[in-house]
């Protein structure tokens, strides 16, 4: 599937950068032989998980097999640059949880956390406390992103530090929607 954006955005709120991603462009080839300019590995699971958390603000199973089957892509070079990704991009609590979540989910499965995920989320600052709870009171997914897991996602992506500046963007925001436009 190949997905075709503008800008990376929930309503008027960016919440990747393009320009940060272009040096994380590779060629692949389609079945007829054609190629096709798409994200690596590292960039693909930034944006699956920014997309989870930030636009859909839950977890689906898809996302459990998406992590895995991107960290398996990945060599120690691959994950560094991921890591370098996360941070560039304010994503680390997003990562956090995420990451958290498919843990515990691949603990209950197979009775192991893979080395690779576990090392990464040691990396990124550790276990999410709040996805533990998530994930044992709803005993299936999805799991919603809980309103101050949530709250810390947006504070670290756009630096907001009081209710008082989240309604001051809220507000640009609609003013913004709502000006007429320049023809």
């Amino acid at each position: 599937m190949i997905d075709v954006y503008d800008e990376i955005s929930v309503g008027h709120l960016i919440y990747l950068d393009k320009r940060k991603l272009s040096h994380y462009i590779a060629e692949k080839e389609l079945p007829m032989g054609q190629a096709v300019r798409v994200f690596s590995p590292e960039a693909e699971l930034l944006a699956a998980i920014a997309h989870s958390a930030i636009k859909e603000n839950q977890y689906i199973l898809a996302e459990y097999c998406t992590t895995l089957h991107y960290l398996a892509l990945m060599a120690q070079y691959s994950i560094e640059r991921l890591i370098n990704l996360v941070r560039e991009n304010k994503l680390m609590s997003a990562f956090r949880w995420h990451l958290t979540i498919t843990s515990i989910l691949h603990n209950f499965a197979f009775g192991f956390i893979p080395e690779n995920l576990s090392n990464l989320l040691f990396r990124l600052g550790g276990s999410w406390g709040k996805a533990y709870r998530q994930v044992f009171e709803s005993m299936h997914p999805s799991y919603k992103c809980d309103p101050l897991t949530l709250a810390s996602i947006f504070r670290e992506k756009f630096k907001i530090v009081s209710l008082e500046e989240v309604c001051v963007v809220k507000r640009l925001a609609f003013q913004q929607e709502t000006s007429p436009k320049d023809s």
